[in-house]
């Protein structure tokens, strides 16, 4: 029956490449495809976008591209870099250095330039540690402070500049498992993927920290389905007075038959009382079904989520854009 089950879900997946440039206006938002067709080509599993220096970047993990584009031109180009399954970048306006983390490589790349290779240093250790699959890297520019995470075991690093005051934080004792960070009006936070948990450092260097747990939790896993495993977090932003969390949901996660596999893969909620007591609101049907929303980017009023499709790579990933109509 499983097996059935999942060969018509594979089925429904790749007949929903297709998809409208504005798909709902609900709740008061108003949610778009942002990124065309002819762009997408390119995406499979777009992890992120970000808008540095009137340049828009994008991660594409599983062929391993980092896309650019400037303005006026419709269409990403490739960054001429070896890269092996990369997932996020950042800016540091302070000293105008570049940071990519190359994910399976276990490195971090640093230049003035992230369109060619040639311009980039890399580093392999932080704080005397070994990098281990980095999946995310922020910058604070008002404490210039570069922030990089290690996943498993969870290790945040903090350093002003590669060599320099490079610090660790160890989180493996609170979660298991963490694909992002988040930094909001000055404050850290590191979402626990697997333990249904987020994390707000307060202050590093003291190592304080609050916990924040969701209810409904059942299992410790890397993807699941609300029903099933609770929430399962990527990321975390704040925009227009509300929480914003993503998890990774994915059809194959399911064993129940019939399975809700879309329920809460992108939720809000306006404070950590309501976050813990399961409070929020579902808005996952403002995004395509069966497609993992992945980072989140607040940029010009607006919030960006990448989204795509764990199963089939490629087929509907996009960048959605939500805007606030309050």
């Amino acid at each position: 029956m499983r097996e059935f089950f999942f060969t018509i879900l594979c089925c429904f997946l790749l007949f929903q490449i297709a998809l409208p440039d504005s798909l709902f206006v609900a709740f008061d938002l108003v949610v778009s495809r942002y990124t065309d067709a002819i762009s997408q080509r390119s995406f499979q599993w777009c992890t992120s976008i970000f808008f540095i220096r009137d340049t828009e970047w994008v991660v594409s993990l599983k062929n391993s591209l980092l896309l650019y584009r400037k303005p006026g031109q419709s269409q990403y180009r490739r960054a001429h870099l070896s890269l092996n399954q990369p997932h996020s970048i950042a800016f540091n306006p302070v000293d105008s250095l570049y940071y990519l983390v190359d994910t399976d490589n276990h490195r971090l790349l640093y230049g003035n330039s992230l369109e060619n290779g040639s311009s980039l240093a890399e580093v392999r250790t932080l704080a005397g540690l070994s990098l281990t699959r980095p999946h995310d890297v922020v910058v604070d520019p008002e404490h210039d402070w570069v922030y990089v995470l290690n996943p498993a075991p969870v290790q945040l690093f903090r350093f002003r500049k590669v060599g320099e005051q490079e610090q660790v934080l160890d989180l493996s004792q609170l979660i298991v498992y963490a694909r992002s960070l988040s930094l909001i009006n000055g404050t850290i936070y590191v979402v626990g993927s697997a333990s249904g948990k987020v994390l707000e450092i307060d202050d590093f260097a003291a190592k304080k920290i609050k916990v924040y747990v969701s209810p409904g939790k059942k299992k410790n896993k890397w993807s699941g389905n609300w029903q099933e495993t609770g929430l399962i977090g990527n990321d975390l932003e704040f925009y227009n007075g509300f929480w914003y969390l993503t998890s990774y949901f994915i059809p194959e996660s399911c064993s129940a038959v019939p399975c809700d596999y879309d329920k809460n893969k992108l939720i809000r909620f306006s404070s950590w009382q309501q976050f813990e007591q399961g409070k929020w609101q579902d808005l996952s049907s403002l995004l395509p079904s069966g497609l993992v929303p992945y980072f989140l980017t607040k940029h010009d009023g607006a919030l960006f989520v990448a989204v795509y499709n764990h199963t089939f790579p490629g087929k509907g990933d996009a960048i959605y854009k939500i805007v606030s109509v309050q």
